[in-house]
């Protein structure tokens, strides 16, 4: 079952370039979380599942975040050239 959340996170992650190869064990965890939350119910497995997701950029809170900073990180093309 936590494979089914691993492909299904990859695929939609992937349309937002989030993840990349340092990110492994943590979507792992998250997957397995995602599980045992489903299972059981529990709510200490959803406070797991929402600080992973928050952290991988899964929740939309943090993709405005990764967005911010990726937009402050563009480089200004022209350099010094057209500023006054």
């Amino acid at each position: 079952e936590a494979r089914k959340v691993w492909n299904r996170v990859k695929k939609q992650a992937a349309e937002f370039d989030l993840l990349d190869e340092l990110d492994i064990d943590m979507l792992a965890i998250y997957c397995d979380a995602v599980i045992k939350y489903q299972e059981t119910g529990e709510q200490a497995w959803a406070r797991i599942v929402a600080s992973y997701a928050d952290r991988l950029g899964l929740t939309p809170a943090a993709r405005v975040r990764l967005a911010q900073k990726r937009a402050v990180e563009v480089v200004d093309e022209f350099g010094d050239e057209f500023d006054s």
